[in-house]
């Protein structure tokens, strides 16, 4: 698979992981209060706004071992996934003994 067909793919699981997340979060939420709850509530004062902006602004990054593949979110809204190119073509080195040569059971 080429690498920005990966990275598009895997920017859309990142946002469908987050969607359940958020999804089972309110349930829980709304199971343990007896009332239902689809969303946060809107802040009520100039701290509840600074908090929400600040939050909305929060990058997270993270990186695969190798540095091949790079998943970045801000807000927890804005996916992006970078794949270095020759990737698809390269097996990680932790799957070695699994992909060929030392698999399970050899030896």
């Amino acid at each position: 698979m080429p690498e920005p067909e990966l990275a598009w793919r895997l920017t859309q699981l990142a946002r469908l992981l987050w969607t359940r997340r958020t999804a089972e979060y309110f349930r829980i939420r709304s199971e343990g209060t007896g009332e239902t709850i689809t969303k946060e509530r809107a802040g009520i004062g100039r701290r509840d706004r600074e908090y929400a902006a600040a939050r909305d602004d929060l990058v997270a990054e993270g990186r695969s071992s190798d540095d091949r593949v790079h998943v970045s979110v801000r807000g927890m809204r804005e996916w992006t996934v970078r794949i270095r190119p020759g990737t698809g073509n390269t097996p990680p080195p932790e799957s070695e003994g699994l992909l060929g040569g030392g698999a399970i059971g050899d030896g």
